[in-house]
């Protein structure tokens, strides 16, 4: 008798896995706005390697999400109210998800 194991695989690179892991954390504020991390923390929070999760901090902090601060580490956008906000879109399979961020 055989046995046929099926598995999920998943497309997305690691990169691409660490930015949406970080990104989710990052929207449901279990990184706190203007809190101090270390890449060494966010490899932790992911599970994922060094270099995808450099790629990922890249892409957020272009978006203005984290500010690398070098040798001191990465502090996570702080929010505001008084300034006007900026609306980021994702999607995740057939769900599409919009945040108002506010910069400061």
């Amino acid at each position: 008798m055989n046995t046929v194991i099926l598995t999920e695989v998943n497309s997305e690179s690691l990169a691409e896995q660490a930015y949406v892991a970080l990104e989710a954390r990052l929207v449901t504020l279990q990184l706190e706005p203007g809190a101090l991390v270390s890449e060494g923390d966010l490899i932790q929070m992911t599970g994922i390697g060094r270099t995808p999760v450099r790629e990922a901090i890249q892409r957020l902090a272009q978006q203005e999400l984290f500010q690398v601060i070098p040798r001191k580490g990465l502090l996570v956008a702080p929010v505001s109210r008084s300034l006007p906000s900026t609306s980021v879109q994702f999607s995740k399979g057939r769900f599409v998800v919009t945040i108002r961020l506010v910069r400061s």
